[in-house]
């Protein structure tokens, strides 16, 4: 198991080093091109200035206002009068006590951070998406290849098989069954192609046009995954949706004092100064005033009582609202193991089946030479190898796209971690390796 991981981890070294910039600039282009992190992005710029607004409420406010007109009126013992009218205000007030705003101020930072774990979930999912994208593409990619190599070989067995009718030396039986194989050859690779060209659109919609194409790589062992993923099970209260919901609790908790600080009076300190001029009467008057105003509120109709049950409640409501997301996710994040787990277990199956395989090629090969084997076998021996590469390939899959489940579950789609994605990938003109190099050259 050791020898497995050294290897596979210096296979990874390799393949980043070679590949990075692959990966690296598709995840660069899909977050540039993401409208709805551009949005959060906004929307986070925008917080500084709600907080900004809170914190201007404390500070002096001054303010002038001023009249300018005509009056016209007619007295009882003369004829009628019009006249101007003048009036200027001016008014300097300092805020000396309101807890709430302060209180505001402290919600309103805790509406940042949940905007700030918006941004950084957004990311996460832009991760997530691409590189799942891009492994059901390469899986689809690989798959057509195989299949078309099965086509190939199914499409030799009918000819041998036919032959050996001829012959006597095969029955009809053995070429129906051989029609179904290849049909269900050429069925694979049908549903391989509309399976890659629909990813590929999609994959395309979030990053553009891509330059190659990739096909996934047979992976020795998932079980350096598995481990790391169970590692990662802690991590579950890192998730950004039980995150943000532990935020909104303590949101629904300030709420309660921003509305318990609607009971506390108000103190103002004020400066006034007005002038008036009417020409009506002649007079021009100035009035210079400073004052203390304490604003107490003694009865609302229980609204104030109200407003701080609704906020208890829907404390409770927000606590209910994390629980259930912290379950919800811990079930998400078993049934990605589950699944890990399981490809993890039928991937050392069908590589010890593979091993096998390919040691029957060999054989079968070196039996043709000596007249104890027929083509007949030997083909036989490479669909059975054929298929079998299929099966592993599908576990590969359904292992690694687990593997990323969990990573995106338990906020790890770090760039440490996304190295390991590098290596699941084959760029620039891929075919699919095979490993003993007798049965590279015999398929």
């Amino acid at each position: 198991m050791i020898r497995v991981v050294a290897s596979l981890a210096i296979v990874l070294v390799f393949l980043f080093n070679a590949e990075a910039n692959t990966l690296e600039n598709l995840l660069k282009i899909a977050e540039q091109k993401d409208y709805k992190l551009t949005s959060l992005l906004y929307r986070k710029e925008a917080d500084k200035y709600r907080t900004e607004q809170f914190r201007a409420q404390r500070r002096p406010q001054f303010s002038i206002s001023t009249y300018f007109g005509w009056q016209e009126y007619k007295p009882y013992y003369s004829s009628e009068v019009r006249r101007t009218l003048k009036y200027y205000y001016l008014v300097l007030r300092q805020p000396v006590y309101h807890p709430e705003i302060k209180a505001k101020i402290e919600q309103s930072e805790l509406y940042s951070k949940v905007d700030e774990l918006k941004v950084q979930q957004e990311k996460q999912y832009i991760k997530y998406l691409v590189v799942t994208t891009l492994l059901h593409l390469s899986y689809s990619k690989t798959k057509k290849l195989l299949y078309s190599k099965l086509i190939n070989l199914e499409f030799e067995r009918l000819k041998r098989v036919e032959e050996l009718i001829k012959r006597k030396k095969e029955t009809q039986d053995t070429l129906f069954n051989i029609e179904k194989s290849y049909q269900d050859a050429k069925f694979g690779l049908r549903e391989s192609e509309i399976e890659a060209d629909s990813t590929l659109k999609n994959l395309e919609l979030i990053v553009g046009k891509l330059k190659s194409k990739p096909t996934l790589n047979l992976i020795d062992s998932l079980e350096p995954f598995l481990n790391k993923a169970e590692e990662l099970k802690g991590d579950i209260a890192n998730n950004f949706e039980v995150r943000i919901a532990e935020e909104n609790i303590k949101i629904a908790r300030s709420e309660i004092d921003v509305r318990s600080y609607n009971r506390y009076p108000k103190v103002d300190l004020s400066f006034s100064y007005s002038y008036t001029s009417s020409s009506a009467v002649s007079v021009a008057s100035k009035d210079k005033r400073a004052a203390i105003t304490v604003d107490f509120p003694l009865y609302q109709g229980g609204l104030i009582t109200a407003q701080k049950l609704e906020a208890l409640a829907l404390e409770r409501a927000a606590i209910a609202e994390r629980e259930n997301t912290l379950r919800e996710k811990r079930t998400q994040l078993e049934d990605s193991l589950e699944r890990l787990r399981k490809a993890t277990e039928n991937l050392k199956y069908l590589k010890e089946k593979l091993r096998i395989d390919e040691k029957l090629i060999a054989l079968n090969r070196e039996g043709l030479k000596l007249g104890a084997k027929t083509v007949f076998d030997l083909l036989n021996s490479k669909e059975s190898y054929l298929k079998d590469r299929l099966s592993a390939i599908e576990e590969v899959h359904k292992g690694l796209t687990a593997y990323l489940e969990v990573l995106y579950l338990t906020a790890n789609l770090t760039e440490d971690n996304l190295r390991f994605a590098n290596s699941w990938f084959k760029w620039e003109n891929a075919e699919i390796e095979i490993s003993n190099r007798t049965c590279k050259e015999g398929l």
